[in-house]
This record gives structure tokens, C-alpha cells and sequence, in this order.
């Protein structure tokens, strides 16, 4: 689980995030959003969170860039509550052993 403030930066993370990315917590306490998405994906990240703020939630598909580089491809669920705290929770779409590789069919 992931919890950002209105300028799209990481206020608290759990371990499993850490541990999916590389980061360490402080580390990624000092990125926003756009800096662990995949590169190819960046440009989407102001819509999407104006989205995500207006709808008060967003699921769907989306793609982080690890400390090492590899892709990691996730499923989300974010919410805005009342009280203006924004959280999501991410699920790989692959298992730890196959991240960066391409899953067989």
C-alpha cells in the first residue's frame, strides 16, 4: 500500500512496496508517482490523478520502473477518502520470481 499527498508524492509505503521496487522507505519517500513509472507512461500520470482525485478512486493497469530498472507491471485499487488521505494498493501482475521476464503462455 501507497499513500501520496496532492502533489503526487509518496508520504508512507509498506515494506511489501519497498521490496517490490528495491527502494528503501526513506528513498521512496523522496520520489513522487511519476518517478517510478515507467518511463513510457510519465506523460499519463497528471490525467490520471486528476482522474483518480475527481472520481474519488481509480483501478486498473500500470506499469513501475524498479531502483534496478526492470518493469513491474501492477494491478491498483486507489481511493480518496473523506478526510483527503489518498491510498492504493498494488498487486504484481507476475510472481516476485518472474519480474523482468516475459511470462510464458
Amino acid at each position: 500500500m501507497v499513500f501520496v499527498d496532492a502533489d503526487r508524492r509518496y508520504v508512507e509505503v509498506t515494506d511489501g512496496v519497498c521490496q517490490l521496487l528495491g527502494y528503501s522507505r526513506e528513498e521512496l519517500l523522496a520520489k513522487t508517482i511519476d518517478e517510478i513509472t515507467a518511463p513510457e507512461l510519465r506523460a499519463q500520470v497528471p490525467e490520471t490523478f486528476r482522474q483518480y482525485i475527481n472520481r474519488g478512486g481509480l483501478e486498473g493497469r500500470h506499469s513501475l520502473l524498479a531502483k534496478d530498472g526492470r518493469r513491474i507491471p501492477i494491478r491498483y485499487e486507489s481511493k480518496v477518502y473523506p478526510d483527503g488521505c489518498r491510498v492504493a494498493r498494488w498487486q504484481p501482475l507476475n510472481q516476485p520470481q518472474d519480474y523482468g521476464k516475459e511470462r510464458a503462455s
